[in-house]
């Protein structure tokens, strides 16, 4: 039997928002936090104002780090 597909809890704009504190109170840069998701600073940008979402991976390599 098949579930119903989960509905968005977090949107990507909170997300980006927690992702920015997160950030900031570390220390880290956009472009530091951009070489250990192995993406560019502007995609981290992007991620931050909400206007991109992140994936799973990128999560658990923030988490990691």
């Amino acid at each position: 039997m098949r579930r119903a597909p989960k509905s968005v809890v977090v949107s990507k704009k909170e997300i980006g928002q927690r992702l920015r504190a997160l950030r900031e109170r570390l220390g880290v840069t956009q472009k530091e936090l951009a070489a250990i998701l192995g993406t560019n600073q502007s995609h981290v940008s992007n991620v931050e104002r909400g206007d991109r979402g992140i994936t799973i991976q990128q999560l658990v390599k923030i988490a990691r780090a």
